[in-house]
């Protein structure tokens, strides 16, 4: 319910604060006195677009808050994932800066503004002529029905499950998909696993070990000549040895007769068995060397696979190559767990579908179960407005795929005088008609649930006469059971209301301003009876407005 709104500075209301009552109020004023700002102002509160020229004053904000008490109308879930503090009595204000920057909070909670439009929908329905043609969409014929059927808790499950079921189809697509790549590639990936598996790579210093070895054997004649010449010479007859072995004997013999010989026997000795040293080195390497033409074969083979792997692979190191052994390994593996797990979200979506038939089936059941209630009632509604020859029929086709509301589809056809032949609601009812029929639903869904403030934008246009008074007296029915604000030129609606607020413009000075004034029961007669007779009125119009009013 919708308690107070405060409007400064939007067009040419220059501030107004109104406090509204619960029932049927009826809201009046000529034309061009600004009935249509009100509407602008809860568009701004609902998220509509909006742009700096609905300031007033260019200098000054403008702002626009409502006050409701939503007991019972919106979830309290709705405000724990927008992460908003729940409050019985919701403020809901937007800003809009000279700069025609907007703000949007909720009970101080900034907001953006798809949270104000989705907060709007529990909060404010707006109904005007452009709103019957949402009659004619199946959507929300269905909708209505599922209202009557009281299909609330039903209906959310199956969302739920209708939803989970898409998101894991989704999954399982992708998932399927990627499979049929992997399998295109797998022959490939298990042959490239294969081969550097059956390489049995497990030293990533090997190649440079092997290559080192394979130099070796390449050049065995080369080595062997220099190390047997090396020897030899080092050894020979009258060679550096038998020179130094000759020496250290003569040095010897004085070396204990001075300290610089005795230094020179020393070095004497010390370069003797240096020599010796590196004579018997290259002997032994010389006589380890042994050229071995299977172990020749077996290196130079080793070192050309794994040349051969690492340009494959395109990488210039074995640690690379085992990297993409272990890569591989990794990629086969995962696809093991991903077929694992297609099949479990195969039978994840199994189970849905389970769900959803039975789901689909119950509202369908509940559905048509409600069909010749709804019928009944409709055609009743419409029979005390001018319409009594009107039949309705409710026909339920069904899908042949699960949709987000069931499988049902829905058709509405319409027959509004006796000996015509019923058609599609959409090419047999006019504008008239169809509000007429719009304005009985929504009071019959007030019977079922809260519905939030709902504002009538001049629904009666094109009405007058009896049928006029039939849709007065439906209204304040339905404010027995909500709030309803009609904006309305008759004075039959006007007349059935509990409280009554007027629209009008005056001029102070150079301004042009919008007021809303609520009327007590003297100035309601004055209203209504210059809504009859004009200005001018004269007696008969205030007495018929004393009668309209009761």
């Amino acid at each position: 319910m919708l308690k107070s709104l405060h409007i400064q500075n939007y067009l040419i209301i220059e501030e107004a604060v109104i406090q509204f009552e619960n029932g049927f109020t009826a809201i009046t004023g000529e034309t061009g006195a600004g009935k249509s700002l009100l509407l602008g102002a809860f568009g701004l509160i609902m998220g509509d677009r909006i742009s700096s020229q609905v300031m007033k004053d260019q200098n000054q904000k403008c702002v626009v808050e409502a006050t409701f008490d939503i007991d019972k109308v919106i979830p309290s879930s709705f405000f724990e994932e927008n992460d908003i503090d729940y409050d019985s009595q919701t403020i809901v204000r937007r800003e809009i800066t000279p700069s025609g920057k907007s703000r949007a909070f909720v009970n101080d909670t900034p907001v953006g503004v798809k949270t104000l439009k989705d907060l709007g929908e529990y909060l404010v329905d707006v109904h005007g002529q452009s709103e019957n043609q949402l009659l004619l969409q199946a959507k929300h014929q269905l909708a209505f029905l599922d209202i009557m059927a009281g299909n609330d808790e039903l209906l959310s499950t199956y969302n739920e499950n209708f939803k989970t079921h898409h998101s894991i189809l989704q999954e399982l697509e992708a998932l399927e998909e990627q499979q049929k790549k992997f399998f295109q590639e797998k022959a490939f990936k298990e042959f490239q696993l294969k081969e550097i598996e059956e390489a049995q790579i497990e030293d990533s210093n090997e190649l440079a070990s092997l290559e080192e070895e394979l130099v070796q054997f390449e050049n065995i004649g080369t080595i062997q000549e220099a190390l047997n010449q090396l020897s030899s010479s080092l050894q020979m007859e009258n060679g550096p040895l038998d020179i130094l072995h000759s020496n250290k004997s003569s040095i010897g013999k004085i070396s204990q007769l001075n300290e610089a010989y005795n230094q020179l026997a020393e070095r004497i000795e010390s370069t003797h068995i240096e020599l010796k040293d590196l004579a018997d080195e290259a002997e032994g390497l010389f006589n380890q060397l042994n050229w071995d033409e299977e172990q020749y074969t077996v290196t130079k083979e080793r070192v050309d696979l794994l040349n051969t792997l690492l340009q494959k692979h395109h990488v210039v190191e074995l640690s690379q190559l085992i990297a993409i052994k272990e890569e591989l390994e990794s990629a086969l593996q995962e696809q093991s767990d991903s077929d694992a797990k297609i099949e479990e979200l195969k039978r994840t979506v199994l189970s849905l579908q389970e769900k959803l038939a039975s789901g689909a089936a119950e509202l369908r059941k509940k559905r048509l179960g409600v069909i010749p209630q709804v019928k009944e009632e409709l055609e009743s509604l419409l029979a005390n407005m001018s319409m009594p020859s009107a039949t309705v029929e409710i026909e339920l086709g069904e899908y042949s795929s699960f949709k987000l509301n069931g499988k049902d589809d829905i058709q509405w056809m319409l027959q509004l005088n006796k000996g015509t032949p019923a058609g599609l609601m959409k090419t047999v009812a006019s504008g008239g008609e169809l509000s007429r029929i719009m304005l009985s639903m929504k009071y019959m869904m007030a019977q079922h649930r809260k519905l939030p403030c709902l504002i009538l934008d001049e629904v009666d246009t094109g009405v007058s006469g009896e049928v006029a008074l039939q849709i007065a007296q439906l209204v304040a029915q339905f404010g027995e059971n909500a709030q309803v604000m009609a904006i309305t030129h008759l004075p039959q609606v006007a007349g059935k209301a509990l409280h009554h607020l007027k629209v009008k413009k005056v001029e102070e000075g150079n301004k042009t301003m919008t007021q809303l004034e609520w009327l007590n029961a003297e100035h309601r007669v004055s209203e209504i009876a210059e809504m009859i007779g004009g200005k001018s009125f004269g007696k008969e119009a205030q007495a018929s407005a004393v009668s309209l009013l009761g």
